[in-house]
């Protein structure tokens, strides 16, 4: 076999060898990445809820409020001017509320960037999170406004009014398909 023959016969098979070997290294290289994406998505609410940390951010929460006669259990209505100042001016409830909408913030910042999968979060932690947007919304505003900064617990509102219309839709979605059984 000639040099002639062999770059015309053999050069070219090779090449296909090489370029198809290339091709599947990087459709196994993509495959990879898309089940490690995966994987991140379903580990991480590990990471983002750490129900032990939680509930010790809860509890502080609930001590501090009770020591300035606010019984946040069974608060399910936004904050009074009163109750915003009380908390303004306590530095226990203060920084337990700041710890408390911070977890939250972190919740719905994962959330916004695609870290937690939203439907698992929503899920999980929607009724916590729309809780606290509706009870502490109006001391957010008050912040914001202190520190005239329009960004601070930004991204805990975004995903709780995502999850809001969500909830709406979910709610009617309900009540619609309730509806159809009772008619069958």
């Amino acid at each position: 076999m000639t040099l002639q023959e062999f770059s015309r016969d053999i050069v070219p098979i090779v090449q296909l060898f090489f370029t198809v070997l290339a091709l599947v290294s990087l459709l196994l290289l993509w495959w990879q990445i898309r089940q490690t994406t995966t994987w991140n998505k379903l580990n991480s609410p590990r990471n983002f809820a750490d129900l032990a940390l939680v509930s010790q951010i809860e509890r502080q929460l609930v001590q501090a409020f009770k020591a300035i006669d606010i019984e946040i259990r069974h608060l399910n209505q936004s904050l009074t001017p009163a109750q915003i100042e009380r908390i303004m001016n306590n530095d226990d409830a203060y920084f337990a509320t700041k710890s408390y909408l911070g977890d939250l913030e972190n919740l719905g910042a994962a959330v916004s960037i695609g870290a937690l999968d939203s439907e698992l979060a929503y899920a999980v932690h929607s009724s916590r999170l729309l809780r606290a947007h509706r009870v502490f919304g109006t001391l957010i505003g008050a912040l914001r406004t202190k520190f005239d900064d329009r960004e601070i617990y930004i991204e805990l509102e975004k995903t709780a009014l995502k999850w809001q219309e969500k909830s709406a839709y979910n709610k009617k979605s309900a009540i619609h398909a309730g509806g159809a059984k009772t008619k069958v």
